[in-house]
C-alpha cells in the first residue's frame, strides 16, 4: 500500500513517495529550517485563520458589488436579518422607518390630502398618491387644509415637500393605499388647491353642499 515516508523536515531535505513497494521523489515542497518543531506547528495552526481571512475578503467584496448594483435591496437585506436600518435619517424616529428603505433628501410638490386615516401627495392630476409621513405638526398646512375644506370640502393644501422618499414598493398608509411613502422633513411652501383639484369638485356637487358650486 502507498504512503508517505518521511525523511527530514530539515534544511533542503524532500518527502518521498512510497507506491507499490516503489520510491518516487515527490517534490511537494522543501521546508524551510524553522529550528524547532514548535515553529512547525505554529505555522500549520495558521493555516485555518489565513483561509478565513481569505473568505472573508471574498465575502466582502461580494457584498460591496451587491450593494453597488442594488443598493436598496442590499441594506433592506441587513435590516431583515437584524441589522440597523442604514438608510434612515436622524430626523426619522426608528419605529416610524422599522426596515423602510430610504433615497436621497429630496424635494417633491404637488397636492397634499388630509383624512383621518392619515395623509397623502399627489404630484400631478391623475398620479398614484404617496403616502406622507409628517411626523410633527405643521401650522400653515394645517391652516391652508382647514380653508380647502371650508371652501372646498376638501382637505388639501398645495405644498412642497422637503424629506426622503421609500426606494422599494410596498404596502404604505391606511390598508397600503399607497406603493411608496415620503417621509417630511421640512415643508418649504403652502399654497391654496389648484384648479384642477377645484374643478373636479364643481363637476360634482355630492362633495358638499356647502361649496361655491353648489350654492
Amino acid at each position: 500500500m502507498g504512503g508517505f515516508e518521511t525523511v527530514s523536515f530539515w534544511g533542503d531535505d524532500w518527502r518521498k513517495l512510497t507506491l507499490r513497494g516503489k520510491n518516487h521523489s515527490a517534490a511537494i515542497a522543501p521546508i524551510a529550517d524553522f529550528g524547532t518543531l514548535r515553529q512547525v506547528d505554529e505555522m500549520i495552526r495558521l493555516r485555518p485563520h489565513t483561509a478565513l481571512l481569505v473568505l472573508t475578503a471574498l465575502l466582502a467584496l461580494l457584498a460591496a458589488a451587491f450593494y453597488a448594483a442594488n443598493r436598496a435591496k442590499a441594506l433592506s437585506v441587513l435590516c431583515t436579518v437584524g441589522f440597523p436600518n442604514l438608510s434612515r435619517p436622524a430626523q426619522v424616529p426608528v419605529d416610524a422607518l422599522g426596515c423602510t428603505v430610504l433615497g436621497k433628501r429630496e424635494t417633491i410638490s404637488g397636492v397634499v390630502f388630509s383624512s383621518d386615516h392619515g395623509s397623502s401627495i399627489a404630484t400631478k392630476e391623475g398620479a398614484r398618491p404617496i403616502s406622507v409621513w409628517l411626523g410633527s405638526d405643521y401650522p400653515r398646512l394645517t391652516r391652508q387644509i382647514a380653508r380647502s375644506r371650508s371652501d372646498y370640502c376638501v382637505s388639501g393644501a398645495t405644498a412642497r415637500l422637503v424629506g426622503w422618499r421609500s426606494q422599494i414598493p410596498g404596502r404604505f398608509g391606511h390598508m397600503g393605499f399607497a406603493d411608496e411613502q415620503f417621509y417630511v422633513e421640512q415643508i418649504a411652501t403652502v399654497e391654496r388647491l389648484p384648479k384642477w383639484v377645484v374643478a373636479q369638485v364643481a363637476k360634482d356637487r355630492t362633495w358638499c353642499h356647502e361649496t361655491p358650486s353648489a350654492r
